[in-house]
C-alpha cells in the first residue's frame, strides 16, 4: 500500500538512528551499538559483561555504553531461548488475516520445537560452553546415568548430571552452581509463547500448495523477564532473535547488490558457526529452502558441514558462504574457510566477526529493526504484542482522522466566509429583483382577475347557448321525430285492431314505453290482435312485453277477454332493469288516451 510506504518515511514515525544489539548465552553477555547514516550501518560502541546474574549483566552493559557516550533507548536481544524453524502454512504472504490469527497458526507449528530447544540449555551444554567440561566427559556422565536407569539394584540411586560431574571430579561445586544459576534464568515456567514470522516465498509449494514461513518463538514469561531487566535501565527491548540463523539475510542482500543483472536459478549454501551451535542454510532460487540448527562445538564445524554438503548431492552450487562467529582472529577464519574450500572444491565467501563483541548476526538484526525492507528474511519475536499494519493501528488512524478533521474544518470555515460574502452581495441584488418581481406580479394579477371575470362571463354565455341548443333540438328534431314515431305506432295499432277488439286505455312511460289495456269479445280475436300488432310494430323498433289475456266482463255486460301488454323499445335486459327501478307492475299514466273500437 503506497500510503504505508509514505507514512514510514515520516521522521517522527521512523526516527531511530541507533540501537543496542545484545547477545546472551551461558557464558555472558555482549553488546554493540549500531549507528545508521542513511542506508549505512556501522558499529559505534561495544561492551561485554560476565556477571552470573543476567539482570546484573544487562545493567553492566548499559552502564558501560553510557560511559562511552551512548544515549539511546532502543535494544535488541539474541538469546538461545528463541526457537527458529522453517514451516509451511496455507497462508500467502499477502493476506487479510489479523496478526493474532497468523500467530495462532505459527504457535501451533512451533510448540514441538520448543521442547527440542531445551536440550540446548541442558546443564551439560552450559558447562561445555563455559569450558568447565569436555564433550567426552559429557558422554561418559550420560552413559553412567543410562546404566543407573537400567540397573536392577534398588540400592543404586539415580544421580543428576551435575552430581555425577562433581563425583567424577570433572567440575567443582562453584562451577556447577554458576551454571545452574544461568540455566535457571532460561528455564522459566509457563507454556504461553510469543511468536514472530517472516514470509520466505511468494509462490506456494506445488507439491503441498503451502507457503514457506520462517517462524520464531519464545516463552512469554521469559520474554517479560528480559523486558523488565532492560526497562530497569531505562532501555526498551523491542525484539528477541535466535542466536543463529539471522546473518544469511545480510549475505543474501550482499549477493543481490553485486549480481543484480543475474537471474538466480541455482542453489546457495550458507553456514553459520558459533561456539556451540552450527546453522546450515540452503537457499534455492533466492528463497529459503531449508534451515537446521545443530548443538555442536565449533571444532566439529568442518566435519558437520562436509557431511551436510555431500548429503545434499547438488550438481552445481552457485555460492557457498561461511559466517564465522566463533573465531577470534582473521587467521582462524581464513584457516576454516581454506579447509572448507578443500572439501567442497569451490570458492567459499567468508564473513568474520565485525568487532570484539559483534558478529554478522548483530548487523542483520540491527538492519531488520532500522531498515526492515532490507532484511525481509529475518524473523523476530516482538516484545510487545504483534502490531497490525501501519494504516490499521488505532494511533495512526486517530492522527490521520484528526488531521482530516482539522483540514475539513479549515475548508468548511473558509467556505463559510466566502459564502457569507457572496450571500450578502447576492442579497442586495435579490432585493432589487424582488421589488421588480412584486410589481410585475401585481400587473399580472390584475390581468388574471380580468381573465377570470371573462371566463365566468363566457361560461354563463355557454350555458345559455347550451340551453338554447337543447330547446332548438327539442323543437326541431326530437318533437317531430317523436310525433312521427307516435303517429306511425297509432296508425299500426288502428290498422291491426279488428271489430272484435276494443282499446280501453293507452298509457305512456318515458322509460318503459306504452302500456295498453284492451278487451276482446273472444280469445281467438285477442290472440290474433296480439300477433298482428307484434308483426306491425316490429319494423318500428317496438316489442310487446308482459302480455296477459284473462277472461273478463266488458262493456254492456258482455263476457269476453281482457288483453294487457306493454310496447317498449328496450331489450330484455334493459326492460327488466327498468321495471326493477320503477317498481314491478307500476306504470306511469302521465300521458294516456282512450281509443274506441273501429
Amino acid at each position: 500500500m503506497l500510503l504505508n510506504q509514505y507514512l514510514e518515511k515520516i521522521p517522527f514515525l521512523n526516527s531511530v538512528n541507533d540501537v543496542m544489539v545484545c547477545e546472551a548465552d551461558a557464558i555472558g553477555m555482549r553488546a554493540a551499538v549500531f549507528h545508521r547514516n542513511r542506508d549505512v550501518l556501522t558499529i559505534a560502541l561495544e561492551a561485554h559483561a560476565d556477571a552470573i546474574d543476567l539482570t546484573s549483566a544487562v545493567a553492566e552493559l548499559v552502564q558501560q555504553l553510557r560511559r562511552q557516550g551512548w544515549v539511546g533507548k532502543q535494544a535488541l536481544l539474541l538469546n538461545p531461548a528463541v526457537v527458529q524453524s522453517l514451516i509451511e502454512l496455507p497462508i500467502p504472504p499477502k493476506n487479510k488475516l489479523s496478526p493474532q490469527q497468523i500467530a495462532e497458526s505459527v504457535r501451533w507449528e512451533l510448540e514441538p520445537y520448543l521442547t527440542q530447544q531445551l536440550r540446548y540449555l541442558s546443564i551439560g551444554q552450559i558447562l561445555l560452553q563455559n569450558r568447565f567440561i569436555k564433550q567426552e566427559q559429557i558422554e561418559e556422565i550420560l552413559a553412567q546415568q543410562e546404566m543407573t536407569n537400567v540397573s536392577k539394584d534398588r540400592e543404586v540411586l539415580y544421580k543428576r548430571f551435575g552430581e555425577l560431574a562433581i563425583a567424577l571430579g570433572y567440575v567443582t561445586q562453584s562451577q556447577l552452581d554458576k551454571c545452574l544459576l544461568k540455566q535457571a534464568w532460561f528455564m522459566t515456567k509457563g507454556d504461553d509463547i510469543q511468536c514472530g514470522w517472516a514470509s520466505q516465498s511468494q509462490q506456494a509449494n506445488p507439491e503441498t500448495n503451502l507457503f514457506a514461513w520462517l517462524a520464531v518463538g519464545m516463552n512469554k514469561n521469559l520474554l517479560r523477564q528480559w523486558q523488565a531487566a532492560f526497562s530497569s535501565q531505562g532501555v526498551k527491548l523491542n525484539y528477541c532473535y535466535p542466536m543463529s540463523g539471522n546473518a544469511f539475510a545480510v549475505v543474501e542482500k550482499s549477493k543481490q547488490s553485486s549480481k543484480r543483472q543475474e537471474d538466480t536459478t541455482q542453489d546457495d549454501l550458507v553456514f553459520e558457526v558459533h561456539e556451540s551451535l552450527i546453522t546450515e542454510i540452503h537457499l534455492q532460487n533466492g528463497q529459503l529452502k531449508s534451515l537446521q540448527h545443530l548443538a555442536l562445538q565449533a571444532e566439529q564445524a568442518l566435519s558437520v558441514i562436509s557431511d551436510y554438503y555431500h548429503q545434499l548431492g547438488l550438481e552445481s552450487i552457485n555460492s557457498i558462504s561461511l559466517i564465522d562467529a566463533f573465531s577470534r582472529s582473521e587467521q582462524e577464519v581464513a584457516q576454516l574457510a581454506a579447509d572448507l574450500q578443500n572439501v567442497v572444491s569451490q570458492p567459499v565467501s567468508t564473513y568474520g566477526r565485525l568487532g570484539h563483541s559483534a558478529h554478522l548476526g548483530f548487523k542483520a538484526v540491527a538492519l531488520h529493526f532500522m531498515q526492515p525492507k532490507l532484511a525481509l528474511s529475518v524473523a523476530a519475536v516482538p516484545v510487545d504484542e504483534v502490531q497490525p499494519p501501519l494504516m490499521q493501528r488505532p494511533v495512526v488512524r486517530s492522527i490521520l482522522a484528526s488531521l482530516i478533521m482539522l483540514s475539513l474544518l479549515g475548508l468548511a470555515e473558509g467556505s463559510l466566509q466566502v459564502r457569507q460574502y457572496m450571500i450578502e452581495s447576492e442579497k442586495v441584488q435579490v432585493d432589487r429583483d424582488l421589488a421588480k418581481i412584486n410589481q410585475a406580479i401585481a400587473r399580472v394579477q390584475a390581468k388574471v382577475d380580468k381573465v377570470k371575470k371573462l371566463k365566468v362571463s363566457i361560461k354563463e354565455k355557454q350555458e345559455e347557448i347550451k340551453e338554447l341548443n337543447n330547446s332548438i333540438d327539442l323543437l326541431s328534431i326530437q318533437l317531430p321525430n317523436r310525433n312521427q314515431s307516435l303517429t306511425n305506432l297509432l296508425n299500426e295499432l288502428n290498422r291491426t285492431v279488428s271489430e272484435d277488439v276494443v282499446i280501453d286505455k293507452i298509457a305512456e312511460d318515458t322509460i318503459l314505453g306504452f302500456s295498453m289495456n284492451a278487451w276482446s269479445i273472444n280469445e281467438k280475436s285477442a290472440q290474433e290482435f296480439i300477433k298482428s300488432l307484434q308483426i306491425a310494430i316490429h319494423p318500428l323498433g317496438y316489442k310487446l312485453k308482459d302480455i296477459t289475456v284473462t277472461e273478463q266482463t266488458g262493456r254492456l255486460g258482455l263476457l269476453g277477454y281482457a288483453v294487457n301488454f306493454n310496447m317498449t323499445s328496450l331489450n330484455d335486459e334493459a326492460w327488466n332493469k327498468a321495471k326493477l327501478q320503477s317498481g314491478v307492475g307500476s306504470v306511469s299514466t302521465a300521458n294516456s288516451a282512450t281509443i274506441g273500437s273501429r
